[in-house]
C-alpha cells in the first residue's frame, strides 16, 4: 500500500537532510539519482516539505493540490517583497504619518486622489448598489439607518477606483466587487473599459438562508435573496487556495442595514486573504471585511467609511474581534 503523499514528502525530506549532514555538498540532484526520481521531483517535494506546517497545505487530498498552494503562496510572497522594493526605491515620502486608526472617517472619493501612502494588493469593495435601497419598506430599512444608495454615487464611487488605481493599488492584487444584478452589464463593461482588471466572468453569490431580501415590486417580481460580487485580478495574481463560489448562510443586520456578514466573507476571503496580504475596503460601513481579513491573517487591513456612526460602531466591533483573537491565543 502506497504512503500518503505527506509522509512521502517527509520521507525524503529527511533523507536528504542525513545525507547532507553526511556530506555537506551533497545537492538535490544527488538525492534524485540516489532514490531514481526526477531532479524537479526532488525539488517540489522538498518545496512543499518546508510548508507542511500550514494546515491548507498539509491537509490538501493530493500532492498536486499542495504543490498548488505552495506555489500560489510563494508567487503572492514574491509579490509584496516586490512592491515593497518598489516603495523603499521609489516611491514618494508621504506629507503627513499614516493614520493609527485602521478604520478611517473619510470620504473614498476625497481620499482616493489624494493618497500617496501604502498601495493594497486586495481590494474588497461594497459601494452603495445604486438602486436607492434606502427607500425600500422591506426590512425596515430606514431604521438601521441609510446612505446615498443612488445610482450617480455609485457610478462616481467606480470612477474614483479605476481613476485612482495606480494610486492605491499594487500591480498584482485582487478586487472583489459587489454589485447589484441591475448593474451587472454595465459595471463588467466600466471595469473593462476603465481600469486592467481581468473579471471572472462566473461571479461569487450569497445566498441568503433566511430568505431576507429586496422585494421591488411586490406585484410583478419575486423577493432578491441572492447578492453578487465580481472578482477580478490585476496582473496575474493567484488565490490563495480555491473555495466554492457560493456561500449559504443568512443575513445580519447589527451594525449597519447593509451588512455582509463576517462568516460568509471569510468563506470567501480563504481564496484571497493570507499573511502577504494588504487590504483595502474603501466604503467599509460595518467593518466585517476589515475583521475577516484580520482573521485570515491579513498584514494590513483599512477601511474607509464616511458616516461617523457606522464608523465608530465598526471601529469597537473591530476593537471586540481582537479581544477576543487574543483571548483565544492565550
Amino acid at each position: 500500500m502506497d504512503l500518503p503523499w505527506q509522509d512521502q514528502v517527509r520521507a525524503l525530506q529527511e533523507y536528504h537532510k542525513l545525507r547532507q549532514n553526511d556530506k555537506p555538498d551533497w545537492s538535490q540532484a544527488d538525492t534524485a539519482k540516489a532514490i531514481g526520481v526526477a531532479r524537479n521531483t526532488v525539488s517540489e517535494y522538498l518545496s512543499v516539505a518546508k510548508d507542511l506546517k500550514n494546515p491548507k497545505i498539509a491537509e490538501a487530498p493530493k500532492f498536486s493540490v499542495a504543490k498548488g498552494i505552495v506555489t500560489r503562496n510563494n508567487e503572492r510572497a514574491a509579490d509584496t517583497a516586490i512592491q515593497a522594493v518598489r516603495t523603499m526605491t521609489g516611491a514618494p515620502t508621504p506629507a503627513k504619518p499614516v493614520e493609527p486608526e485602521s478604520i478611517i472617517n473619510t470620504s473614498f472619493l476625497e481620499w482616493a486622489p489624494i493618497h500617496t501612502g501604502q498601495k493594497f494588493n486586495f481590494i474588497h469593495c461594497d459601494f452603495p448598489y445604486g438602486i436607492d435601497a434606502g427607500n425600500f419598506a422591506q426590512g425596515a430599512a430606514a431604521a438601521h439607518g441609510g446612505y446615498d444608495d443612488s445610482e450617480e454615487n455609485y457610478w462616481n464611487l467606480c470612477t474614483a477606483l479605476c481613476s485612482n488605481l495606480d494610486r492605491i493599488a499594487t500591480p498584482s492584487a485582487h478586487l472583489m466587487f459587489w454589485f447589484s444584478m441591475k448593474h451587472y452589464q454595465s459595471t463588467l463593461e466600466f471595469f473593462t473599459r476603465n481600469s486592467d482588471f481581468i473579471v471572472n466572468p462566473y461571479p461569487l453569490i450569497w445566498m441568503k438562508s433566511d430568505n431576507v431580501g429586496i422585494l421591488p415590486d411586490p406585484s410583478r417580481g419575486p423577493r432578491q435573496i441572492y447578492e453578487t460580487a465580481f472578482l477580478a485580478r490585476r496582473g496575474d495574481r493567484k488565490v490563495v487556495q480555491a473555495v466554492a463560489n457560493a456561500y449559504y448562510g443568512p443575513t445580519v443586520r447589527d451594525r449597519h442595514m447593509s451588512e455582509k456578514p463576517e462568516a460568509m466573507l471569510r468563506h470567501f476571503f480563504r481564496m484571497l486573504v493570507d499573511n502577504n496580504s494588504i487590504v483595502l475596503d474603501p466604503t467599509c460601513g460595518s467593518g466585517s471585511a476589515i475583521r475577516a481579513a484580520e482573521l485570515g491573517g491579513a498584514k494590513l487591513a483599512i477601511g474607509l467609511e464616511l458616516d461617523p456612526e457606522y464608523c465608530q460602531r465598526a471601529r469597537l466591533a473591530l476593537k471586540q474581534s481582537r479581544n477576543r483573537k487574543e483571548t483565544t491565543n492565550v
